[in-house]
């Protein structure tokens, strides 16, 4: 497991120092908050087709450790190539063919250390955790620096770890299947798809990606608003990761205890309050501190929803069952809700634009806890029936 938790470890370092700057340096270009939410859908839009496209080519072909390299290989290269452009055409080009190789890399992960932990898979969390104390390391130290020594530094800091990245990643044991190249390309995806159940389990991945979104997305934006530095801006965005460890540690407990559906309906109504929260109170420290809300809220709903996917895909497309959550999670809701904050956040600015999404997340927990999925076994009756 050790080249796993140093991938989590190295990888959520990289995002660190990049992602939350991206809004910040495309408005340094001068984009309007219109253009930066086009550019910013562009990566959950890329997540949505990249995720489920290479994980189906990984289950597929069974090279899932050639596939994790080369497209972090990629990575790599758009970054660069990101980090010099100017126009906003180029700009959303390369952002594009950055995020739709990033999309697969978290659920390639995820299935070598499910399939690896086996009937321990509950014990995920403690492997995950290292990605959490990797961000929660990174954040506040990319925010110095980039304040220090400017904007760019965020790009250099990624370019800097990537490469590590990709050299855990071909350490990564993947356990031997014995169906590849027995199926054409896309057959697994649709077998997943032919289980009802994913209907509610994805319209709560949905939820969570649009509220990840706000935050991801705007909350650097509200927090320099209200007066924050680079500084402060890095230190916010490393409090979500530390509030990640513990539920990343005790999430098998969690998820025997409650069961992932009522988990997941508790993680979108957690979600609700913190964004509620950070609409309403105006002084950036305090909005900064909310951001602790984000361990309960997305990290339990990221564990609960890693289990629940693997729980119901068909053996032989289990990667792609990965991609497929992270694709609705962190593709098209997070879509969703760039182009839903870049609208608000032009119009009325920072705090209501998370007072809207707030809106949004509390209404998908009232109906996803009214939401009667149909046990596997009624639908087998039903179909033969």
């Amino acid at each position: 497991m050790r080249p796993a938790r140093a991938f989590y470890f190295l990888h959520f370092a990289a995002l660190a120092a990049l992602m939350p700057y991206l809004s910040i340096y495309f408005a340094s270009r001068g984009l309007t908050g219109v253009e930066i939410g086009i550019l910013a859908s562009l990566v959950p839009l890329m997540t949505m087709l990249g995720a489920p496209f290479w994980t189906e080519v990984a289950d597929a072909t069974g090279r899932h450790k050639a596939v994790l390299v080369a497209v972090i290989g990629v990575v790599v290269l758009a970054a660069l190539a990101l980090s010099l452009a100017t126009h906003i055409v180029t700009l959303g080009i390369f952002t594009a063919l950055l995020a739709f190789h990033l999309a697969p890399s978290m659920p390639l992960l995820d299935h070598a250390v499910l399939e690896a932990l086996g009937d321990r898979a509950h014990a995920y969390g403690r492997q995950r955790v290292w990605g959490a104390l990797g961000w929660a390391i990174s954040a506040p130290a990319a925010g110095w620096v980039t304040a220090t020594f400017g904007l760019p530094w965020a790009f250099f800091l990624f370019l800097a770890v990537m490469p590590w990245v990709a050299i855990a990643a071909s350490r990564v044991t993947y356990a031997p299947v014995t169906a590849a190249g027995t199926r054409r390309i896309g057959g697994g995806l649709a077998l997943v798809l032919r289980d009802a159940r994913w209907i509610p389990f994805l319209v709560t991945g949905f939820a969570g990606g649009v509220g990840l979104a706000m935050v991801v997305s705007f909350l650097p934006l509200h927090l320099r608003d209200l007066g924050g530095s680079l500084t402060v801006i890095g230190v916010a965005m490393a409090v979500p990761a530390i509030s990640e460890i513990p539920f990343m540690v005790f999430g098998g407990a969690l998820l025997a205890a409650v069961g992932p559906r009522r988990l997941l309906i508790v993680a979108v109504a957690t979600m609700a309050l913190r964004l509620l929260l950070s609409g309403v109170i105006t002084d950036y420290v305090s909005v900064a501190a909310v951001q602790i809300l984000h361990g309960p809220s997305f990290a339990v709903l990221w564990i609960a929803g890693v289990s629940y996917a693997r729980e119901l895909a068909p053996r032989g497309s289990r990667a792609v069952a990965q991609g497929l959550f992270t694709a609705v999670t962190g593709g098209l809701g997070s879509f969703a809700g760039s182009i839903l904050g870049g609208a608000t956040y032009d119009a009325w600015g920072g705090a209501a634009t998370f007072l809207v999404a707030a809106a949004f997340m509390a209404l998908a927990a009232v109906l996803l806890a009214a939401w009667r999925p149909v046990p596997a076994v009624a639908q087998e009756a039903t179909a033969k029936g």
